[in-house]
Parts: structure tokens; sequence; C-alpha cells
């Protein structure tokens, strides 16, 4: 009896350390607690002996217990950890030992096949910790979709077997004698309803977080991408700055000797390609008085198609103390509209956009104003573009809800006008 049970701690012991890095990359500490839990299985054996108490059962439940205590988390984490790692470890054990009891219920269990059947437990453990750390990243991906597409239905499955409990759980009310007996399953009836409503409740708040975090995502590496663009262009200006400023010298010396000569065409043809080059050097970059702007700013320009003179006014001076991510989500949809628009007219038409922030002691106002199709036109956008455009406003709009601002839109004869107030938060 304490051979059997030492052994049952080991192997339960050993399943949970394996359960632990399966499902959390974790490792139990304390191995003196560890065999502090051996002690303990040698000195409960007795007590075991003269009650009906399955082995297996105190064995894992002694398991359960020291992992709990041996975790590197706080007590409400090792609570958690250990509670998922017992629920995976008895999913995996019925799953393989299920189908055997349904089509084999009276079989005996031998050691011989409790051995087969540890065997096979550890061998689908080891599929498992192959998948989950030697997948490439190539592979995650495909496999986050996998996993996206059959969690629905997984989900329902789930849904469909706790109402199948709940079903022969009411229909077990009314052949089991006794009150007592009644009202025990009846309030096991409540509390898998209870459990049903809690699980759908979960399921909806994780899968409204995790679109938010796919955006989230999204807008993050759309950042960090054009953030990248913005150095890059910040260091190809300085370069070119630097080249202009070493060949300074030999310029004003053509000068002075035009000047000299007095040819004063070649002096001014001379001026206006000096004029041309610096003006080249100050093309593609644009100042807003905030890194954040500035980097959008940057992307979202580089996106324009088409030839449009873009005039930015002021600067956002009080911009930093706005949540960055708020204030890029406003400005960024914004302005990829207003950028949008411009790439629908035809090569060659004459347009324009421009951009003005004002920085006033308790508010920001930025404004936009690019050049407009004409109304019919403008109605007669596609489903997809409409889809978009509205997306882009719902954003700033929840956005501005979160900072408190407000916007105002203006449809004029041939531009679009838009106009955001941000308030500074109050001290």
């Amino acid at each position: 009896m304490i051979a059997e049970f030492v052994l049952y701690y080991g192997i339960t012991l050993l399943e949970f350390h394996l359960g632990i890095y399966t499902c959390f990359s974790g490792k139990l500490k304390y191995p003196w607690i560890q065999a502090l839990g051996g002690a303990f299985a040698i000195i409960l054996s007795p007590v075991l002996r003269k009650t009906a108490f399955p082995v297996e059962v105190a064995a894992t439940l002694t398991a359960a217990g020291i992992s709990c205590i041996c975790l590197k988390q706080n007590w409400k984490q090792k609570f958690y950890q250990a509670a998922i790692v017992f629920v995976f470890l008895e999913g995996i054990r019925e799953l393989i030992n299920g189908p055997n009891t349904l089509y084999q219920p009276n079989i005996i269990e031998t050691p011989i096949l409790a051995l087969l059947g540890d065997i096979v437990y550890f061998l689908v453990f080891c599929f498992i910790l192959t998948i989950q750390h030697h997948t490439s990243l190539q592979m995650k991906p495909k496999l986050l979709k996998i996993a996206k597409k059959t969690l629905p239905a997984l989900a329902l499955i789930l849904v469909w077997d706790i109402l199948l409990i709940i079903g022969v759980i009411s229909l077990a009310i009314e052949y089991i004698p006794g009150t007592g007996a009644k009202i025990l399953f009846g309030a096991l009836e409540f509390i898998s309803f209870f459990s049903l409503l809690i699980l759908i409740a979960f399921s909806t708040y994780i899968d409204q977080t995790n679109q938010a975090l796919v955006e989230l995502k999204k807008q993050q590496e759309e950042f960090q991408k054009s953030e990248q663009i913005y150095y890059e262009m910040l260091l190809d200006k300085e370069q070119n700055t630097r080249k202009y400023r070493h060949d300074m010298q030999n310029h004003l010396i053509c000068l002075n000797g035009l000047a000299k000569d007095g040819d004063l065409d070649a002096l001014q043809s001379y001026l206006k390609n000096m004029s041309d080059t610096f003006q080249s050097l100050q093309a593609g970059y644009y100042e807003t008085g905030n890194k954040i702007l500035n980097i959008i700013t940057l992307h979202i320009l580089s996106q324009l198609e088409n030839s449009a003179n873009i005039h930015i006014y002021g600067k956002a001076c009080n911009a930093e103390i706005f949540s960055q991510a708020d204030l890029g989500s406003i400005y960024g949809n914004l302005l990829q509209n207003a950028v949008e628009e411009l790439n629908r007219f035809p090569k060659g038409t004459p347009l324009f956009l421009t951009i003005t922030f004002s920085s006033e002691r308790n508010a920001l106002q930025i404004e936009l104003e690019n050049s407009c199709r004409k109304r019919e036109d403008y109605v007669t956008t596609s489903k997809k573009e409409k889809s978009m455009h509205g997306y882009g406003l719902k954003n700033v709009q929840e956005a501005l809800n979160r900072i408190g601002g407000a916007y105002n839109i203006q449809l004029r004869e041939s531009s679009y006008y838009v106009s955001v107030i941000l308030p500074v938060p109050a001290a």
C-alpha cells in the first residue's frame, strides 16, 4: 500500500511538472517540499488502508497540493495555474481512457493495461511538447488561424455538452428518492446553468478583447514600420545636408566669380539651381511639433499617388500631454481619409492638402482640408471605400470619447474639411 501510494504520487508529480511546463513554460521549485509530499504519502498510507478511499485520487490530490505550493507565483496565480494544469491532465487522461471505457465498459484493468495507458499518456505529452516548442515561427501563424477557426465549433460542442448534462440531471431528479438528493441535484442543475451563462459571457468578452488586441497589434506594427521609414528619411536628409554643406564653399567661390564678371544671367541661374537643391532637401520632411505626428505624417503622405500642394501650419506643442495612442488614432485616420480621397482624382489634377495645428492653453485643435470631388461623385463612392471610411471615423469617435474631445466635418464646394478639438486634461 505504501509503495503503491508513493509510486502514484511520484508519477502524478511528474505529470504536474510536465503540465506546468507545457501550459505556462514554468517550473516547480522547492524540491524539499516535493520530497515532504512523498513523506506525507508514506504517513497517509496506513490511514487509507483502513478506508475505501482510492489511492489514485489521494495521490493526485497530494501531488496537486504540493505542485500548487511549489509554483513560482503569488497565491492567486498558484491556484489558477494548478487548477488549469489539473483540468489539462485529466482531459488528456479522459481522451485516452474514455473510448476504451465506452466500448468495453466491463473490462478489468490489469497492471499491463495500466502501464500501456501510462505509456500512451506520456507519448501524447511528448507530442504536445514537440508541437509547442519546436514549431517554426512560420508555422505558428498557421496554427493560430486553425485554432481561430476551430474554437467556435469546440465552444459550441462544450455548450451542448453542458446542456446535455443539465438535461440528464433534470431527468434524474424525477427518479431519485429522498428530499436531500433532490435538493442536491437541483443545486447541481442551477450551478450548471450558471456555469453555462458565465461561459457565454466570458466567451463574448474574450472575443471582443481579442479583436481589440488584434487591432492594437496591427496599429503597433504599422507604427513601427512608419517609425523605421521616418528615421531612414531623417538619415538620408542628414547625409544630403552634409553633402550640400561640404559643397557650400565651392558654390560661394562660383557665385563670387560670376558676380565679379558681371554675368547676371548666369548668376541668377546658379542661384535658382541652389534654391531648387535646398528645397529638394526640405521636401518629404514634415514638422508638426510632435514625434508621433511626424512619423504618422511621413508614413501616410508617402502613400499619396497624385501630386498635391501640401502645407502644414502651426505646431502641436502640447500634444505630449495626450494619450499618444489616441492622438495617433485620431490624426492618422483623418489623414488617411484625406490621402485616400486625393488618390481618387485623375492624374494631373491640381490638388491641395492643408494641415493646421493650433496649440492653446486648454486645448489642441487639428484641422485638415483637402481637395474633394464633386458632391455627386463623392456620393457614388464604392461600398468597400464607404465601409473603410466609416470605420476610420468610428475609431476617431471612440478615441475622442476617451479624451473628451469633439469633431466637426464640412463637405464644402470643392474641399473636405474636418476639425477636432482635444481638451487639455485637468491637472
